[in-house]
């Protein structure tokens, strides 16, 4: 590392060992004696560029799946015919004044009054780029310029302007490998169907057991909110692990969440204890549906577990599929001699509900169909009626009118 106090000025060959300052040395405490005394600022930069990449790698910052940490502010402009990243040198004193700690673990110490210096090395290593607005061109096009000297003054201006010229080597290889690990498990998945039995079994298990330990998680962590709140307080384990804008590292913690709940909830408590209190009144008093729904629930994680969900074929299957087969009465019924006889007696019962069932439906079917009828014939009687009243108003019309031409007749 380079060091150097404040008001000297000292030169070397190598990258960012050029330090020095045109002002005056900062007044400290000296300690319990209470006097005033003139001490040196030190400033400790890299000594090559090996250096500086490590210091533009944490100015870039971090984002990816493990953590993420933010950098300086990048904007994108014009160098002649190319997109350019630049950045002001306002954005570079605010990163050196936030960001202290982090500079000293990659050998950085610089005050706010020397942020130049450090400035000057990131110019001398190609990270950065002196540049200036082009103003003929119009604005948001850059013009690179030469050298690597650099003022406070030039850094507080209001268009200071550094091109960006650092794309972060291992923050590429990082990207790139992950990348094509991704490519890799995307052809694997394509491929599920030709994996061997084992692998499909343990891609089974391990799906299973993570469905039912998420969906046990869940519940319970939902439950202890609940009981919290109802009490007057938010408890949350592991508050962000839902959490999707957060990187994986940064969803589990932290491990526990308390604070008060907000005033105003107290009615919302009272009615969510009430219909607690129903449904625990409802599972007490209705075992026999609740122990039903545990029973299927078992059921149903053991055929999980042992993969009667999982489709595959043996090789006599393949090799007899253009056969044709016919299933014989008792394979239909499920009645063969090798079926115990709880398990016959219960396709018995199954049988006699289906067939309970079916007649159920089928008198409903027979009583829309003899309503339909009966609508429909008192229509056709309603019809018959209309036309025989039409019928007789005619009859009676032309009787009239034959009464009528008869009177006339006489007459004349």
């Amino acid at each position: 590392m380079a060091e150097a106090s404040a008001p000297d000025k000292k030169a070397s060959g190598d990258v960012g060992a050029t330090v020095g300052t045109d002002d005056t040395a900062e007044l400290v405490d000296a300690g319990d004696t209470g006097d005033t005394e003139k001490v040196e600022t030190k400033v400790v930069l890299p000594n090559d560029e090996n250096g500086y990449k490590a210091v533009a790698s944490l100015m870039l910052g971090k984002q990816g799946i493990c953590g993420s940490s933010e950098g300086i502010q990048i904007k994108t402009a014009k160098c002649g015919v190319k997109r350019c990243e630049y950045v002001t040198g306002k954005r570079l004193l605010d990163f050196v004044a936030q960001n202290t700690e982090k500079l000293k673990k990659v050998g950085v110490e610089v005050s706010s009054k020397h942020v130049n210096l450090f400035v000057e090395g990131l110019i001398r290593s190609g990270v950065l780029i002196k540049a200036l607005q082009d103003k003929e061109r119009g604005k948001g096009i850059l013009q690179p310029v030469k050298g690597s000297k650099c003022t406070m003054a030039e850094l507080k201006a209001a268009k200071c302007f550094f091109i960006w010229d650092y794309d972060g080597s291992e923050q590429q290889s990082l990207k790139t490998m992950l990348s094509g690990a991704i490519v890799f498990i995307a052809i694997g998945l394509c491929l599920f169907p030709v994996w061997p039995r084992f692998m499909k079994v343990a891609l089974w298990y391990v799906s299973v057991t993570f469905l039912i330990f998420l969906t046990l998680f869940i519940i319970f962590r939902l439950l202890v909110w609940l009981v919290c709140w109802i009490l007057g307080f938010d408890v949350w384990i592991l508050p962000n692990v839902f959490d999707d804008d957060l990187p994986v590292s940064a969803s589990f913690t932290p491990l526990l969440s308390y604070e008060k709940s907000p005033d105003g909830e107290l009615y919302a408590r009272i009615v969510t204890l009430v219909v607690l209190g129903i449904c625990g009144y409802f599972v007490a008093t209705a075992p026999t549906t609740f122990d039903t729904y545990i029973a299927e629930s078992k059921s149903f994680t053991a055929d999980l577990y042992e993969g009667k969900f999982l489709s595959d074929s043996s090789q006599t299957d393949k090799d007899n599929i253009d056969k044709p087969k016919f299933d014989t009465l008792e394979d239909i019924l499920g009645f063969t001699d090798d079926v115990p006889d709880e398990v016959q007696e219960a396709l018995k019962e199954k049988k006699d509900e289906d067939d309970l069932l079916s007649q159920i439906l089928q008198e409903e079917e027979d009583e829309s169909i003899a309503y339909e009828d009966e609508k429909r014939r008192e229509i056709m009687e309603a019809g018959e009626r209309k036309a025989e009243e039409s019928g007789k108003k005619k009859e009676a019309k032309a009787k009239a009118e034959a009464n009528d031409a008869g009177e006339e007749k006489a007459n004349l």
